[in-house]
């Protein structure tokens, strides 16, 4: 359990933007900014529509061979 939670704490440490994310609510978005320590910008497709989170709720990074 504390490997898991350590893998998690430093995948949220090094996000960055342009990495595609799914959050704990099942979102899909590319970080278009990162504001402050805890919020992250996700532009969600198809219209844009610009969705603040935190970045506790990022559950995963999409890997480029995941979006194909």
């Amino acid at each position: 359990m504390q490997r898991q939670r350590k893998t998690q704490q430093k995948m949220l440490s090094t996000l960055q933007n342009g990495q595609a994310v799914v959050t704990s609510g099942g979102i899909l978005g590319t970080i278009g900014a990162i504001e402050g320590e805890a919020t992250l910008v996700l532009p969600v497709k198809p219209d844009n529509v610009k969705i603040q989170v935190t970045r506790s709720s990022v559950s995963s990074v999409v890997s480029a061979e995941g979006k194909k």
